[in-house]
């Protein structure tokens, strides 16, 4: 199974039932450590994650935004993610 598969089957299988994503953003959280310089998490639960750059001025900004229990991939009667 390739990472991204992986990650997705891991996201999908955690419990991130409504006010209570916090299997979800352990996870999002453990992935994102080692692309990051910085992590953290505000009073409603959003992740925020920073890649320090060089020169300031030419620094680009972006966001990634999602949603805790917006992601779902299982599409088969047996509940298993596949291609």
């Amino acid at each position: 199974m390739d990472m991204v598969m992986e990650l997705l089957t891991k996201l999908s299988n955690a419990h991130g039932v409504s006010g209570s994503e916090d299997s979800i953003a352990a996870i999002v959280k453990k992935e994102l450590r080692r692309y990051v310089d910085e992590i953290s998490e505000d009073r409603m639960g959003n992740i925020i994650a920073v890649k320090k750059g060089g020169n300031h001025r030419s620094q680009k900004r972006g966001e990634i935004p999602g949603h805790a229990r917006g992601a779902r991939g299982r599409d088969r009667a047996d509940g298993q993610i596949h291609r």
